[in-house]
């Protein structure tokens, strides 16, 4: 796996100093996941406000994480990714971010979003798909949840 040091630096950093790391006291919606096979836990709590003018948002994120560093980078940058979205926004957003997995293409989410391209470039190794998305799993259900929709289906 050849992964530039830039790319290196980007997940380490939201390893290290992950945002929206912390429970939220007052929250509208909540979910957790777990991987099964490692172990690995995320619970997600949102504010979702409907007093915007330009309609819902996502006011803040807070997570709870127990899991890899990969899996607390990956829940850090989406954190900073939707944060202020519309839903429908976020959840167009996780399903670009899981077609660029499944592609393996980093580009396609360079203009949206470039540390979330850096991010895809640690999934090369199928298992390591699974801790990227937990995050982004969670924010699906979320979403689902709150809109009484089924999640899409996984990479």
């Amino acid at each position: 796996m050849d992964i530039d040091g830039y790319s290196r630096e980007v997940v380490l950093d939201h390893a290290r100093d992950p945002r929206g790391q912390g429970l939220l006291d007052v929250f509208t919606d909540e979910t957790s996941v777990v991987r099964e096979s490692c172990g690995d836990r995320l619970h997600l709590r949102a504010v979702l406000g409907t007093r915007e003018p330009a309609g819902e948002r996502i006011k803040s994120l807070g997570f709870l994480h127990g899991g890899c560093a990969l899996s607390l980078a990956s829940a850090s940058m989406m954190v900073e990714a939707v944060k202020g979205a519309r839903p429908e926004e976020a959840s167009a957003l996780s399903s670009t971010f899981r077609i660029s997995l499944r592609e393996n293409s980093p580009s396609r989410l360079q203009s949206i979003h470039p540390d979330l391209a850096d991010l895809v470039s640690f999934t090369r190794v199928p298992l390591r798909q699974d801790c990227v998305l937990m995050a982004w799993n969670a924010l699906d259900a979320l979403l689902a949840t709150h809109t009484g929709r089924r999640t899409p289906d996984s990479v």
